[in-house]
């Protein structure tokens, strides 16, 4: 060990020859021990051999001092690299804060970039990258029906119980569905969504109550609702009383029924539901306040609003579930063909789920903001070459005195590195906020979305990418400027290695020309496409509609006291000046109407097969609401109160029957009564052609709500439930009017066939002659002068309905044009740059020329005609790149294709004038050049 000792004193000596010095060391410690054994009496010759063994393996020892040797060379070869990169940092800190106009040009367009592309990181990261909050996500799908006529769908009771009790291939199979409610409270009414589930969807995601319980399958059999809260409701509502176990929570209805679960759990603050989809064109559903028991106990097939979850069993493969889900489907098809003919499933694994809704656009986002970070890169990468130039001196001196090309090029990188630490820091700010503005703009039931910030995962991106575009912008730099000729440096006048450097300029100008394009056609059609949606026939007038719903009518009133109410609330309206029109309805666009997938049967054919039969859209209006709304009338009429009082009369005259005892002539008096009542229906342009060719035909035809063979509806018992559960009869719904097609469910859809049923719906359109927010004042004032209890729960104008109907494709638009605009800019910031750098480095060639008798409008081609080589060249280039990102963009257009040459000769346009003005400056100045000044200086 002391020998150790000495050997390791020996190697912080400098300048020594330390294999030496070992072999020194150890002659010496063995002649010592020599030296001690002849002393005790030993020979000189046996002393010495004795001393070398006692010492040992003296090979060992010297393989062990050679280890700590070269051990210690690369300690000492690693501690001199450290220091020398301190000493370059430092130096390029120095160097940087001598220069603070290049400097704050540069850390700024890298702060740019780096912190818009880190903000929209935040936002793909919590939405997207991260794997979902739940054990296995990977082996958790979602079921979902695939109708050829309206798509992706949720599945209905009955079909839902085959899939769960016929499966193989799940351990847990859960349902879901949601409810808007209403919650009262003591000075307002509340709307919430609720979630019934069923008893397996708590486990399948991992999840155990905070407090209470979950839903068991033996609450099946007990028809006591039973409901879990969610954490924030329990906190905002009951302020986390563990008492509420036990408790009623009283939910309303818009119809005013109401129902009273009882409280057996409190979720935990992390639960949310899963990102599910129970409809094809509605959008992700909100969270909810409670969940409640789904008892899937309904007969009727078909599509319906739940959506299905499963986990795989373990060794089961996607591929092996879906077959096995097939195989159910296929029989069920065959066993009901009129409400599941043709129809298939989907299985979708939860992860990709997500990716699948919002990928997409968060990819071209996060794609559009990297390409200017790339273009950031290009233009910080101009300024550190054109300053390379006036360094050029400076480095052949470094070069002439012994620096090496790794030493030069490794403080030339280390001063890169530098500007993307600060580019970094500069962009922290713009990402926090950045993140923050995205949370707000991004439209929609985003899942995860809130969870969206810079956290630690954020802030390894931000630093990764301040690394890597310090290595991309200073490598080019580093390398050219290592490679200094020293003599041609060391000379005055010389222009062979500035022209050199000017080539590499204009490439890199060619580029961020080109990047720049790509961004500005893509923009353009997403400009084009959000003028295309504004701008399509919506089928209606929302100019000067006002909708407004009521927040306790159809909880305190029930029935015929509802319509009088609703009746001498629009007869107030009307008479309120500038009011033009009033009527009761359910107003396209908002989400919860149109009802899809109801099957009828013409009355005057034979029932078609399944994959012909009429699944239709119903819309729910009342008088005056068609007139209001401004949708035209192509043929017949609209509704009127005289029709409003046949369904009334219909409604009693069955509730009386109904109400009566059983007897053996009961059906035969539901058949007189059935044949007594011919129900209106209005229906739309797309129905009316595809089934009567055209407008004027179809008034007058009948229809059935349901499948039954028309040929035998006299025969039906009428009381199965099968055909409307409001009216459980077949009346004949006679078609008294042709509206033309509405956007109901989105201004990108297409139509579907439409029938119009009377249903007072749950909102009122006021149309006005001017402004319609001026009315609301006067329309509170007539509400509460008949009925002080009432409150108006929201007030809403078409026209703003219309608009958040776009907002999808607004948010869009607006990132992708906020990332071509910087694009452009940068483009024509780095086009200046070596225009100016041009002109400066042809400054004495200038001034000859105008002294041997160039006039300044030959001054201005010269210069003018580089830039206008760069911005064709740059263009050429960018097209390439314009038709790949506007393919990968198809998906978000609406009425313009791709390649859609207006776009792309607009975008070039745009460009173009950015890029002349940009070279004007440049261009301006080489013409003032003073001849006698130009060959002085030189």
């Amino acid at each position: 060990m002391r020998l150790m000792a000495d050997f390791k004193r020996l190697l912080r000596l400098p300048n020594r020859d330390v294999r030496r010095d070992v072999e020194d060391e150890l002659q010496s410690h063995i002649e010592m021990k020599a030296a001690e054994l002849v002393e005790a009496g030993l020979d000189p010759d046996t002393a010495h051999s004795e001393a070398q063994r006692r010492f040992g393996n003296l090979r060992s020892i010297r393989r062990r001092c050679n280890g700590i040797q070269s051990q210690h060379a690369r300690n000492t070869a690693r501690g001199e690299f450290m220091d020398a990169l301190l000493r370059d940092v430092r130096f390029g800190f120095r160097t940087l804060r001598r220069n603070p106009g290049f400097t704050a040009v540069a850390v700024l367009t890298l702060g740019l970039g780096i912190g818009a592309t880190t903000a929209i990181f935040s936002v793909v990261d919590a939405v997207i990258l991260r794997p979902l909050a739940l054990p296995n996500p990977d082996r958790v799908v979602q079921i979902r029906d695939d109708y050829p006529e309206f798509g992706l769908m949720g599945t209905s009771p009955a079909t839902y119980r085959d899939y769960r009790d016929n499966n193989v291939v799940f351990q847990q199979f859960a349902g879901v569905n949601w409810w808007m409610r209403y919650l009262e409270t003591e000075t307002t009414v509340e709307t919430v969504y609720t979630s019934s589930v069923t008893p397996d969807l708590l486990p399948l995601l991992g999840i155990e109550p905070l407090l209470g319980r979950g839903f068991v399958p033996e609450d099946l059999d007990d028809p006591t609702p039973l409901a879990i809260l969610t954490y924030d409701f329990w906190l905002r509502h009951f302020d986390r009383d563990p008492n509420v176990i036990g408790d009623l929570l009283r939910l309303k209805s818009w119809r005013g029924s109401e129902t009273a679960s009882t409280v057996v759990g409190i979720l935990p603050p992390e639960f949310r539901l899963p990102p599910l989809q129970s409809r094809s064109r509605y959008g992700p559903n909100p969270e909810p306040v409670a969940l409640t028991l789904l008892r899937p106990t309904g007969t009727n097939r078909g599509p319906g609003p739940i959506a299905m979850l499963g986990r795989l069993k373990d060794n089961t493969t996607l591929q092996q579930a879906q077959a096995n889900m097939d195989g159910i489907a296929a029989g069920i098809a065959a066993a009901f063909p009129g409400k599941n003919g043709g129809y298939t499933t989907k299985l979708v694994p939860l992860p990709s789920f997500a990716s699948q809704n919002y990928g997409a656009a968060l990819y071209l986002l996060w794609g559009a903001s990297g390409l200017v970070l790339l273009i950031a890169c290009v233009n910080v990468a101009n300024l550190l070459l054109a300053r390379g130039a006036t360094r050029g001196r400076e480095l052949a001196v470094r070069s002439s005195l012994g620096a090496g090309r790794s030493r030069l090029f490794r403080q030339l990188l280390a001063e890169s590195l530098v500007l993307g630490a600060l580019g970094g820091l500069a962009g922290l700010p713009l990402a926090f906020w950045g993140t923050r503005a995205l949370v707000n703009l991004v439209p929609g039931e985003v899942y995860r979305l809130d969870s969206a910030s810079v956290d630690m995962r954020a802030l390894v991106f931000l630093s990764a990418a301040s690394t890597f575009v310090a290595i991309v912008f200073g490598l080019l730099p580093a390398t050219k400027g290592s490679r200094s000729d020293i003599s041609t440096f060391l000379k005055a006048g010389t222009h062979g290695a500035r022209t050199f450097r000017l080539g590499v300029l204009r490439v890199l100008v060619v580029s961020e020309v080109a990047l720049a394009l790509a961004l500005v056609t893509g923009g353009g059609l997403l400009v084009r496409t959000y003028r295309n949606l504004t701008s399509v026939d919506l089928g209606f007038n929302p100019d000067n509609l006002l909708l407004f719903s009521f927040g306790n009518s159809p909880f305190d009133k029930r029935g015929e006291q509802l319509n009088v109410f609703r009746g001498q609330v629009e007869d107030r309206i009307r008479t309120l000046p500038g009011v033009a029109a009033v009527g009761w309805g359910c107003a396209p666009l908002g989400g919860g109407v149109p009802l899809t997938g109801f099957d009828y049967t013409l009355a005057d054919r034979a029932a078609p097969p399944p994959e012909e039969r009429l699944t239709v859209e119903e819309v729910w209006a009342w008088p005056g609401c068609i007139e209001t709304m401004g949708i035209r009338v192509l043929a017949g009429r609209t509704f009127a109160r005289d029709d409003v009082e046949l369904l009334g009369r219909a409604q009693s005259r069955l509730s009386g029957i109904r109400s009566r005892p059983e007897t053996a002539s009961r059906p035969e008096e539901l058949r007189r009564h059935r044949r007594e009542f011919t129900l209106p229906v209005i229906i739309n342009e797309t129905m009316a052609q595809r089934y009567w060719a055209d407008a004027n035909a179809a008034i007058g035809k009948g229809l059935y709500r349901g499948t039954m063979d028309p040929q035998t509806v006299d025969e039906g018992a009428y009381e199965t439930g099968e055909w409307d559960r409001n009216w459980p009869i077949p009346y004949l719904n006679s078609i008294v009017g042709v509206v033309s097609d509405v956007k109901s469910m989105g201004l990108d859809q297409e139509p579907h066939p439409q029938i119009y049923r009377i249903v007072n719906g749950a909102e009122m359109l006021v149309r006005t002659r001017s402004d319609p927010l001026a009315l609301i004042g006067a329309i509170r004032h007539e509400i509460e002068a008949l009925d002080p209890t009432e409150n108006v729960a929201s007030f809403e104008t078409m026209k703003q309905r219309v608009s958040d109907a776009a907002v999808q494709q607004r948010f869009r638009m607006s990132l992708i044009g906020s990332s071509a605009a910087m694009a452009l800019l940068l483009a024509a910031v780095g086009l200046f740059g070596v225009m100016a750098y041009a002109v400066g480095q042809r400054t004495h060639e200038i001034g000859i020329r105008m002294s041997l008798g160039a006039r300044q409008e030959d001054i201005v081609k010269l210069v003018g005609r580089q830039g206008v080589q760069l911005i064709v060249v740059g263009s050429a280039v960018g097209l390439g790149g314009a038709f790949g990102l506007t393919r990968f963009m198809e998906s978000f257009l609406f009425g313009v294709t791709p390649l859609d040459p207006l776009s792309f000769a607009a975008g070039g346009v745009l460009l173009g004038i950015v890029a002349l003005l940009a070279c004007y400056v440049p261009m301006r100045r080489a013409s003032r050049v003073d001849p006698m000044v130009a060959l002085r200086s030189e």
